[in-house]
């Protein structure tokens, strides 16, 4: 498949501190090798996405602290999906790209840094999803889901913080990132075995990196350091406590 998708962006500066940023693309995804598997449809085509977004950035303090708020807006099209029942009316065949969906939301950011030797960045984002009507179904969704219906594995709440410290030949970072609840699916059968709510969880790491001599680093990075039992993906779970430690050389001079 060949399709011309633009993408544009750009950026105002209202003053030394403010600056208004926006941007426009669009995207598709051919059908992949599960899609063409599991049809009888000659012609399916391209899954299409539309996305933009307007912000604001705002820096304080000499630069010290900047704050960033994003409005985004996601459609996406032509989804494909199964049809069967009393959906079958909607198609000659047993998947087609009729589905369609959004996603919109708020993303906030911050950054401070008060010295060259520290830097604490966060962001936070809010996020609504939706099923939408089915190309042709007034009212209808695919199967398992009914037009309203958020998104699988899209949390409604996220965010992550990054705090870095430099000092001499140490680099050090404490990583943390909270995800809220998410709508998900029975890892063997899928969506047919029915829909189930994920936890949300907090997920802490840290990372240590220490220059021994010219471009010889060796690193410990410690994994899930509050040992929390979660499952990113519904029925799989991951790793506990863990760490992994090394030595990296680097070709740069």
């Amino acid at each position: 498949d060949t399709q011309l998708n633009p993408r544009i962006s750009g950026a105002y500066l209202v003053d030394a501190a403010t600056r208004l940023h926006a941007s426009f693309g669009t995207g598709i995804r051919p059908p992949g090798g599960s899609d063409l598997a599991f049809t009888n449809n000659p012609a399916l085509k391209p899954e299409h996405t539309q996305s933009y977004d307007v912000g604001v950035e705002k820096r304080f303090l000499r630069d010290r602290v900047s704050l960033d708020a994003t409005w985004f807006h996601n459609r996406y099209r032509d989804l494909i999906v199964g049809l069967g029942g009393s959906l079958a009316k909607l198609s000659q065949y047993a998947t087609d790209n009729v589905a369609n969906a959004r996603s919109e939301g708020i993303e906030t950011s911050a950054r401070f840094r008060p010295a060259t030797w520290f830097s604490v960045t966060g962001n936070y984002m809010w996020l609504e999803t939706a099923v939408l009507n089915l190309n042709g179904g007034n009212g209808l969704a695919q199967q398992y889901f009914y037009v309203g219906q958020p998104l699988l594995r899209q949390p409604k709440q996220s965010g992550s913080l990054v705090a870095g410290v430099h000092y001499r030949r140490i680099d050090a970072n404490l990583v943390g990132y909270l995800r809220g609840h998410t709508l998900d699916v029975e890892p063997n059968y899928g969506a047919s075995a029915g829909l189930y709510r994920n936890a949300g969880y907090r997920n802490i790491g840290v990372n240590v990196n220490y220059r021994v001599r010219g471009n010889i680093t060796a690193y410990v990075n410690l994994h899930n350091a509050l040992d929390q039992r979660y499952e990113e993906i519904y029925g799989f779970p991951s790793p506990l406590l863990n760490a992994v430690a090394g030595l990296k050389w680097s070709l740069a001079r």
